[in-house]
């Protein structure tokens, strides 16, 4: 399953709005789908989750974000970010308190396609409001700076 904060990444007017009239919509629908997966796997046993996102990646490269979210305020998106994680997090820990949560920042590596640049520092992002993300863990890929 995607990222739930990927959701307005790929929201089309003209594709998804029968479905999901904003992308507001197909966001909440993904964060239930994905927290309903995080319980399903800690109920399972799991006692470590992975959250990968791009969505954190929109706020470093400008590129990519003029791509995928045009016009809006970084501030937005990360605040929406650290929101979605915390969510996803609190669906983990509600299940087993002591799970491990690592986010991984990801920039897009699919098949080489290296989606986006800038720093991949591992450290968790912090909004403007204070705003912290709740992983004590930060992921990055094993590459070399581009």
């Amino acid at each position: 399953m995607i990222s739930a904060a990927m959701g307005p990444m790929i929201w089309r007017p003209d594709l998804s709005a029968a479905a999901y009239p904003t992308p507001a919509d197909i966001l909440r629908d993904l964060v239930s789908l994905k927290a309903r997966e995080i319980e399903g796997l800690v109920d399972q046993g799991v006692n470590w989750i992975q959250l990968d996102s791009l969505s954190y990646v929109q706020v470093i490269d400008a590129a990519f974000r003029s791509q995928t979210a045009p016009g809006v305020d970084p501030a937005i998106l990360l605040g929406a970010a650290v929101t979605i994680d915390n969510q996803l997090i609190s669906a983990a820990r509600a299940r087993n308190p002591e799970v491990v949560v690592g986010l991984h920042v990801c920039r897009g590596n699919n098949r080489s396609a290296w989606m986006a640049e800038g720093g991949s520092e591992a450290r968790p992002p912090t909004t403007q409001a204070g705003g912290r993300i709740c992983a004590p863990h930060g992921l990055r890929a094993g590459d070399r700076h581009r």
